[in-house]
């Protein structure tokens, strides 16, 4: 048989009878496979199925155990960060003009790092408001309802604060004269 009519007969096998097409076989010379004889090699190698249950649960349990220690260790580091953090006061500020953005609270007063866990954006802007000696103006009562986690650093001016509070999604913050403004 030509090459193109097993072509043909490759494309279109509709149109040619189970005795053509095992004529065209034939002569390829291409064995056709056992397939009783290849059902009997898979079942063969499915005979340790308990080795492979037992190398999946071991690679599982190493996983678990590389993740265990991973959140252990963050935590440890998290701690320590947090505890060997020294809040030292900023240079105190003789004046501040109403066009000046870099707001200090006076050292005598800076209280210690404080981490904001899931609290609205509207009480920490409010706790800044205070520590700073700012007004607010809540201009998106939406921003106001979003709740952060945020560690604050009291020796940072409040613009420090703001741009880093500004990094979150969907918060836009911004300090018009002596007023902490959520736009």
């Amino acid at each position: 048989m030509k090459k193109e009519d097993q072509i043909k007969m490759l494309l279109h096998p509709e149109e040619y009878s189970d005795e053509q097409m095992d004529q065209m076989l034939d002569e390829t010379g291409i064995a056709v496979p056992d397939v009783e004889s290849e059902w009997r090699r898979l079942r063969r190698g499915r005979q340790r199925p308990s080795l492979r249950w037992a190398a999946m649960f071991i690679g599982v349990l190493m996983l678990s155990g590389i993740a265990y220690a991973a959140i252990v260790v963050s935590g440890e580091l998290r701690t320590k960060s947090e505890e060997s953090v020294s809040v030292t006061p900023p240079p105190v500020k003789k004046e501040t003009t109403s066009a000046d953005t870099s707001l200090y609270i006076h050292h005598s007063s800076i209280p210690e790092s404080k981490t904001f866990e899931n609290v609205p954006l509207k009480d920490i802007t409010k706790e800044l408001a205070e520590a700073y000696h700012v007004d607010i103006d809540i201009k998106n009562d939406e921003a106001a309802a979003l709740r952060l986690y945020y560690p604050w650093n009291p020796a940072m001016p409040l613009a420090q604060v703001v741009e880093e509070l500004n990094r979150f999604e969907k918060v836009r913050l911004a300090i018009n004269d002596s007023t902490l403004v959520i736009e």
